[in-house]
């Protein structure tokens, strides 16, 4: 789960919200500032995110990734792309991967938990019209990818940062 979970050049293949995704720069291990283009069910706008991604492992509580939004990306040049679009000033996401092995079990299990915030510049009733439309279907579409890339011959199987190592 980690690899795919942390793959973004692979998220842009599968998820066809994606409009355009450029890592801005490097800020460490582990560490980048990114910018991230996405669509929106009509009637909103195209959302555009810059963020700092920071992720670390530690080997009893697993995976977390932490994205929280830069206002202003100094030293990089943020992408400006015409049409209309909105800038998200204020999001947040924090993911954590970890291992959920029930005892009845003779299979390993993993749990993915995310938790997101974000300022959408919109009314709550069109937030609410929005996940109807789009959540459950990201997460059918999140988990078939996951499937097919674990299926893959061609998928890298990377291993999660050494323990105890944050940026």
């Amino acid at each position: 789960m980690y690899p795919f979970q942390s793959d973004d050049a692979l998220r842009c293949k599968w998820d066809g919200n994606v409009l355009e995704y450029v890592k801005l720069a490097d800020e460490g291990e582990h560490k980048e500032l990114q910018y991230w283009r996405c669509k929106y069910p009509c009637p909103m706008a195209v959302r555009e995110y810059v963020y700092a991604k920071q992720s670390f492992y530690e080997e009893s509580t697993g995976f977390f990734s932490i994205s929280n939004s830069v206002e202003s990306a100094t030293d990089v040049e943020v992408p400006t792309r015409p049409g209309r679009s909105h800038r998200v000033s204020s999001y947040l996401t924090a993911t954590r991967i970890f291992d959920k092995t029930d005892s009845d079990s003779s299979q390993p299990q993993v749990m993915l938990v995310q938790i997101c915030q974000e300022e959408s510049g919109v009314s709550a009733s069109m937030v609410n019209m929005t996940l109807k439309k789009g959540l459950w279907s990201f997460v059918q579409t999140q988990d078939r990818a996951l499937r097919n890339a674990v299926a893959s011959a061609s998928f890298r199987i990377l291993p999660p940062p050494p323990p105890g190592k944050t940026p």
